[in-house]
């Protein structure tokens, strides 16, 4: 067991120093030769290695998912208490995700809906639930459920517990940045620093999701050698 946590314990170390310091150099280089909103390297421009790095974590998260569904679908009953659909649910809704932090594609579906909005039924919606942070929102609210319905494999290893807390806790802090200082990509100094706070967040967020969900996969992977020997 013991040399189990220590696997899982370098491993979560080793995802949190490279995503850390590949950050840690995309933004001292922003900040030293300033925004460059038109290069890629910028932090904020939507082709930003931060952004395909975010994308990759949420792919991964949906990868473990699937695994985690093929796995319970050769086993009889529901031996680990979480809903069996829950699990090719989030292999979908994670990779869904991650093409989507790549492509911008509810923002794009947002900007559509705006432009026929006037002079159509659309205008009973209100304007901020077309706008991108609802997307966030919808994601933290299911991001909280979806916390519940795993607490019974959650409550089993510390690392998946904690990793999927620390990952609501930076998407939260997230959403709270795009809510209310959206502006601050085009803002001047130091206001701009909260959105490298906001990409910063979301870059966390979805690596501690792929942690926990791939924590769950190991656990499980386990059990079925366990039970074959």
């Amino acid at each position: 067991m013991m040399m189990r946590d220590k696997n899982k314990s370098k491993l979560l170390l080793a995802a949190v120093t490279v995503t850390g310091c590949l950050l840690l150099v995309l933004g001292v280089v922003d900040l030293w030769t300033g925004p460059k909103r038109f290069d890629a390297t910028w932090l904020l421009h939507p082709g930003s290695p931060v952004n395909w790095l975010t994308a990759f974590n949420l792919v991964a998260a949906g990868v473990a998912a699937g695994r985690l569904a093929w796995q319970n679908s050769r086993r009889a009953g529901n031996p680990d208490g979480v809903p069996r659909l829950i699990w090719p649910l989030l292999a979908l809704v994670f990779t869904a995700a991650g093409f989507d932090e790549v492509f911008e594609i509810h923002e794009m579906i947002g900007d559509q809906i705006k432009l026929l909005r006037p002079g159509s039924a659309l205008e009973a919606v209100p304007p901020h639930l077309l706008e991108g942070n609802m997307a966030l929102a919808l994601y933290a609210v299911g991001a909280c459920g979806v916390f519940f319905l795993l607490l019974p494999q959650l409550k089993k290893d510390a690392y998946a517990y904690y990793s999927f807390c620390s990952a609501i806790g930076f998407q939260v802090t997230a959403l709270l940045c795009e809510r209310f200082f959206g502006w601050a990509e085009d803002a001047p100094m130091p206001w701009v620093l909260i959105a490298y706070l906001e990409e910063s967040c979301e870059l966390f967020g979805t690596l501690f999701y792929a942690l926990a969900i791939i924590f769950l996969a190991i656990n499980a992977n386990r059990q079925a050698s366990t039970a074959t020997h």
